[in-house]
């Protein structure tokens, strides 16, 4: 679904840029200690793209792909700018790391 709902920026309040530089710095952080080892050196940890809202120029969906996790693809809200939508889809990436959650693995399965 590429249409926007009127209420889906609700999931992307605005956000000190202090805090949004942060959040995107510790699950960064995060990911590079949980995939250390399964890492090459020069590869990225996390790699990003943006879905474009047909309808209106300012809105984007962003997604995430984590190599290392087994090319897991982790898609945000519908946003006003693309800093917010990196932010939506980093918090996805972040509620996946944290203890307790669901399908979660901080490292690749043994082989």
């Amino acid at each position: 679904d590429t249409a926007a709902s009127p209420s889906s920026g609700a999931a992307c309040p605005p956000w000190a840029p202090v805090e949004e530089k942060t959040i995107l710095m510790q699950v960064q952080n995060a990911l590079q200690k949980s995939f250390a080892k399964e890492t090459p050196p020069g590869q990225r940890v996390w790699v990003w793209s943006y879905d474009a809202d047909p309808n209106d120029q300012q809105r984007f969906r962003a997604r995430v792909e984590v190599p290392s996790w087994g090319g897991r693809i982790f898609v945000g809200d519908w946003c006003r700018g693309k800093k917010l939508a990196q932010r939506s889809a980093c918090l996805e990436v972040k509620r996946e790391l944290e203890p307790g959650a669901c399908g979660q693995y901080l490292a690749a399965p043994p082989a």
